[in-house]
């Protein structure tokens, strides 16, 4: 085969493949790429306990203390919070008592008249004793001031009974009653040893 005839099919070969080439349409633009987010999943706080409210609280009713019991002196008596000779000698019925107490002597009448706070002390403090006589120095012997009498070991008689008690008494300076007073019940005094402390049913008190 003549050469020119070779080279002239590689001439249309070319030709052919610069109008193919022509001929295929254009290339589209590259699609933008897509920017990605970064989502990150974050743990929420647990959500706030519930606001308490503050309930009001009902006040406690108040309660009164009830008061302590006095306390005992050395010698085991109890004060008395209060006294009551002048006001048992005010009574109508201590008419008499009244009228013989400035009539004796003043040893006497001190001992009279705490006698009298004694009995009255007595029958408010013991629902169950109700006094009717006194001996201050039926049991030991008294221990006396000007207006203090201690009696250590008296005597009183409710019904057909005698008991011991002891007690401290001061008067006032008039011996119109008794400033403070203090005293203690004892126990119920045997019949048997009535005779030898000179205890009787029929020892009365001034009234």
């Amino acid at each position: 085969m003549p050469h020119y005839f070779i080279a002239g099919a590689l001439l249309i070969h070319v030709l052919l493949l610069f109008l193919l080439g022509r001929l295929v349409p254009a290339r589209l633009p590259p699609m933008p790429r897509e920017e990605s987010v970064i989502v990150q999943i974050v743990a929420e706080a647990p959500p706030p306990p519930p606001r308490q409210v503050p309930q009001t609280a009902s006040l406690p009713t108040p309660v009164t203390p009830e008061p302590s019991p006095p306390a005992a002196d050395a010698d085991g008596l109890t004060q008395a919070s209060r006294t009551y000779a002048s006001k048992v000698l005010a009574d109508p019925r201590s008419a008499n008592a009244r009228a013989a107490l400035p009539l004796l002597a003043v040893d006497e009448r001190l001992i009279q008249l705490c006698n009298i706070e004694a009995m009255e002390q007595v029958r408010l403090a013991e629902a169950k004793l109700v006094p009717e006589a006194v001996v201050a120095y039926a049991m030991a012997d008294m221990e006396m001031g000007r207006y203090t009498l201690f009696a250590r070991g008296g005597a009183f008689r409710a019904g057909r009974h005698w008991y011991n008690i002891a007690y401290k008494c001061t008067a006032q300076p008039d011996f119109g009653g008794v400033t403070s007073f203090a005293f203690k019940v004892g126990e119920e005094i045997p019949e048997n040893e009535w005779a030898s402390h000179n205890l009787a049913l029929d020892i009365g008190h001034l009234d």
